[in-house]
């Protein structure tokens, strides 16, 4: 059983997908890396930069149709054997060493839900601090970046990702109101490649929208915590 599962939904990325890839492969943790080309278009790219992991570490998908992105990480998640599991964007990296400290961070508690700061390296190179996953923190904004550490076990339980807009928000809210432990570290865990032509600036235009849908689909546990919606 591997230490960590990463998941990796290729699609307008495929062109620094090595880069993403290489900062897992000498991470030094026993990994497995599953990678989805989303699409026709990235199959090549996907192909030849899957040659260079080394052993029996990768899982290739190659599909056809254009998945939405819930789909295409848990259509790999159910494949998954690491008692970890992380998502990670193919225009993103990790820093050195860091998969080896999410680790060790995760091992204190059965629930833990490790993440911390962001580097943006693809524009103004400032660092995006994490804060504590408190319902009234996550009630207004995301409070780290989106690789987040988390067991399989939980992950499996809430289903994995739901296609709403924010997915990774949504689902950190999801993984606290079933018991999650949040344990940030103030360290950069991603070198996050911020992209004027990204998903994330394509969303932001629907803001509002997406933010008051997580605040519905989780009103219940916001409540119970003492946050009104």
């Amino acid at each position: 059983m591997p230490d960590i599962s990463i998941l990796m939904s290729v699609k307008g990325t495929a062109e620094w997908l090595a880069e993403a890839v290489l900062s897992v492969v000498v991470s030094g943790v026993d990994y497995e890396l599953h990678v989805r080309a989303n699409g026709p278009d990235e199959h090549e790219t996907v192909m030849r930069v899957a040659q260079h992991v080394p052993g029996n570490r990768l899982y290739l998908y190659l599909t056809e149709c254009t998945l939405p992105l819930a789909d295409s990480l848990n259509g790999m998640l159910a494949h998954v054997e690491g008692r970890y599991v992380m998502r990670l964007d193919p225009d993103d990296a990790l820093p050195p060493k860091t998969l080896r400290e999410m680790i060790g961070a995760g091992e204190q508690h059965y629930n833990a839900v490790v993440y911390g700061s962001y580097l943006d390296f693809g524009g103004a190179h400032r660092v995006i601090h994490c804060q504590q996953a408190t319902a009234r923190a996550l009630a207004q904004h995301s409070v780290g970046p989106y690789n987040y550490l988390v067991s399989r076990h939980l992950l499996m339980q809430v289903s994995g990702w739901h296609e709403v807009g924010y997915e990774d928000w949504d689902l950190l809210v999801r993984l606290m109101a079933a018991g999650g432990i949040p344990i940030p570290l103030h360290q950069i865990t991603l070198y996050h490649r911020v992209r004027a032509d990204g998903r994330l600036a394509q969303m932001t235009t629907q803001h509002d929208q997406h933010v008051r849908g997580i605040r519905e689909r989780n009103r219940e546990w916001f409540e119970a915590c003492g946050v009104q919606i």
